[in-house]
């Protein structure tokens, strides 16, 4: 179906429960768009992508869904791209977020500017804001943390209840501990904190382990050993 006047086009058994008085959106689906009123150029494909919440209109404009279950709660949130099955299924207010992968910032909110390249990655996200998790499950438990990288499988994984800002990890695992820590660096596979409560730390090469804020630790122990040399 499709109305001539807005520019809207409904396909697939894509359907809208009221009038949407946007323009140029595109709904491909069951129930894709289900609650949209307004809202403009919008892209979705997918059983529920994009179908807002009953009660509360789906207003949002320059989004992008694509997979069942994508953007599936969205209300205001706009200039977001959802890539893969249930790709921030929460998000509501939310905007210019990107999550590429299935359940990529799944419980996202009110998070915006997040980047989610990975399965599950920044999956427990809710309103923290400029994160970036390249791999699967980085930044998983993350809550409410700000302005954190992490690169590689799991990293900055965390223990539950995150809230850290301004960390780095770079390998598999790196900084998984991390958990209310700020401005830490965790380099190499496994480089982490003994606590994850440090801040201003940094981990240094595979298995690394610093155990203090405040503090640099360069190469494990055993078997990752470093020789270090300064000048």
């Amino acid at each position: 179906t499709a109305s001539t006047t807005k520019n809207n086009f409904y396909f697939a058994g894509a359907t809208t429960t009221g009038t949407n008085f946007g323009t140029y959106n595109i709904a491909m689906g069951e129930y894709a768009m289900q609650y949209a009123t307004s809202g403009d150029s919008n892209f979705a494909v997918g059983y529920q992508a994009m179908a807002g919440v009953a009660n509360n209109a789906n207003t949002g404009s320059f989004n992008n869904a694509l997979g069942v279950n994508s953007l599936s709660s969205n209300t205001s949130g706009s200039r977001n791209n959802a890539f893969g099955a249930s790709a921030l299924y929460f998000n509501t207010t939310g905007s210019h977020n990107n999550a590429f992968g299935q359940s990529s910032l799944y419980w996202n909110t009110t998070g915006s500017f997040n980047n989610a390249l990975g399965n599950n990655a920044l999956d427990n996200n809710t309103t923290g804001s400029n994160n970036i998790g390249i791999g699967e499950s980085t930044l998983f438990t993350n809550l409410l943390g700000s302005f954190n990288v992490a690169l590689g499988a799991k990293a900055l994984y965390g223990g539950g209840g995150q809230s850290m800002s301004s960390s780095t990890a770079i390998g598999v695992w790196a900084g998984k501990s991390n958990m209310s820590g700020n401005n830490n660096l965790y380099l190499g596979d496994e480089a982490d904190a003994l606590a994850g409560t440090y801040s201003n730390s940094a981990a240094i090469g595979s298995h690394s382990k610093v155990g203090a804020s405040n503090s640099i630790v360069l190469g494990g122990t055993g078997s990752w050993a470093a020789n270090v040399a300064i000048g």
